[in-house]
This record gives structure tokens, C-alpha cells and sequence, in this order.
């Protein structure tokens, strides 16, 4: 896998206009989807920035339930744009 990520780092443009894919291995641009390669289990809190966040600010987010909030892709953009057999469940820390 690192050798089809080895075009994707620090200091690259990732231009706009695609679509971002979680839980899905896309074998080509804009689908070829299998349903064997579909992600089994769970995620939570994805975020995206636009810059490195700190090491520091990582330990910070791991400690607490429901922090950070990403400036170009938050948790809440994710959920209401899903596909398939889905769930969404209330996090534990709020139980």
C-alpha cells in the first residue's frame, strides 16, 4: 500500500473537485467499488485539516469526547452523506 500512496505527502497540492471515500477501497477514479473490500467496524470523529496538527494537540483531542473539529472536513459533514448499510450510534462518552 505505502507505493500507491508514495505521490501523496508533506508540501503536495491535493487539488479539489474528487471525492473522498472512507471505508472503501476504490480501484479506480470515480468507483470500482467492491463490496469484499468494504471497512468492517467502526469510526469516529473523522476530521480533516488543512495543516499538520501538533503532536501535543493530538494527545489533547485522544483525552476528551467530541474535540477538534477539522477546518476542512468535520465529523458532522460525514454523517449525512453515507452510503449502504451505515449505522450511526451515539458516542459512548455521551452515554
Amino acid at each position: 500500500m505505502a507505493s500507491n500512496l508514495a505521490h501523496v505527502g508533506c508540501g503536495r497540492l491535493i487539488r479539489g473537485g474528487g471525492h473522498l471515500v472512507l471505508g472503501q477501497d476504490q480501484d479506480k477514479l470515480g468507483g470500482g467499488f467492491e463490496e469484499y473490500q468494504s471497512f468492517i467496524g467502526e469510526m469516529a470523529d473523522v476530521n480533516i485539516w488543512h495543516h499538520v496538527i501538533s503532536d501535543q494537540e493530538i494527545r489533547r483531542m485522544s483525552k476528551s469526547c467530541l474535540t477538534g473539529t477539522g477546518n476542512l472536513f468535520q465529523w458532522s459533514d460525514f454523517k449525512y452523506h453515507r452510503m449502504g448499510s451505515v449505522q450511526i450510534v451515539q458516542p459512548s462518552c455521551l452515554n
